[in-house]
This record gives C-alpha cells, sequence and structure tokens, in this order.
C-alpha cells in the first residue's frame, strides 16, 4: 500500500481517477445514509461497524491518492472525513426513518485512524523520500 499511496505523484492519471472517485463516492455514500432501511433486511450491527471503517479506510486512502497531502494529513484528510462521518449521522438524526449512532462515528473514525497509522509507518520506511 506504501508505494500505491503515492501513485499519483508519478500518475496524474491515477490522480485525477481517485479525484472523479471521491465525487462520486461521497454523495452516493451520503444518499445510501439516508434512504429507508427495509425493516425485513436483517440489520447486524458489528457488521455495521466494520462496513463504517472499510468505508472511511477507503475515503482515506483515495483522498491520499487523490491529493497527496503528506505533512498536513489530519488537516486536509483526517479531520474533514471525520466531519463528513458525523455530518451523515445528523442528518440522519433529521430523517423519521434512520437515527444518530456515535458508534458509526466512532467507526468512521476508526477506519481513518487505520489508515492513517499506516501511511505513517509508509513514512517512516522512507517511501515518500
Amino acid at each position: 500500500m506504501c508505494i500505491v499511496t503515492q501513485l499519483g505523484l508519478k500518475y496524474p492519471l491515477i490522480q485525477k481517477i481517485s479525484r472523479i472517485s471521491l465525487l462520486i463516492l461521497f454523495p452516493l455514500s451520503l444518499w445510501i445514509a439516508l434512504i429507508p432501511i427495509d425493516k425485513y433486511v436483517p440489520q447486524f450491527a458489528l457488521s455495521d461497524k466494520i462496513l463504517h471503517t472499510l468505508v472511511f479506510f477507503g475515503f482515506s486512502f483515495l483522498l491520499q491518492l487523490a491529493y497527496q497531502n503528506h505533512h498536513h494529513f489530519w488537516l486536509k484528510n483526517g479531520l474533514p472525513l471525520i466531519g463528513y462521518g458525523f455530518l451523515i449521522e445528523i442528518f440522519q438524526l433529521l430523517t423519521p426513518y434512520r437515527f444518530f449512532s456515535i458508534w458509526d462515528g466512532v467507526a468512521d473514525m476508526l477506519g481513518v485512524i487505520i489508515f492513517w497509522a499506516i501511511w505513517l509507518k509508509c513514512k517512516k520506511t522512507h517511501v515518500y523520500e
């Protein structure tokens, strides 16, 4: 993953594809988060949290590919993503068929933190120099 996160530096097309992907995935994820859940579909709390973690790990990865924020990860990627996750939760609170879950926000943060830890390890192994 270390080499993949710096591909945007060498291949501008990958950077553009990542940016376009984000432009599609952010609104799509908001729409999915706000549509009614079919009450006949079984819900599994743990798998939902894993999904939140994976999605926000993926968003972190795409943001890093798209914008290469080497020195300001938390300011430019991490905090805005966490804010987006909690904004979704607030929007869900305002809908009659969804609900606010602090644990969803925690799972979102966990995805960002896991990506950051891996990315930091890549930086320490001098992949970015």
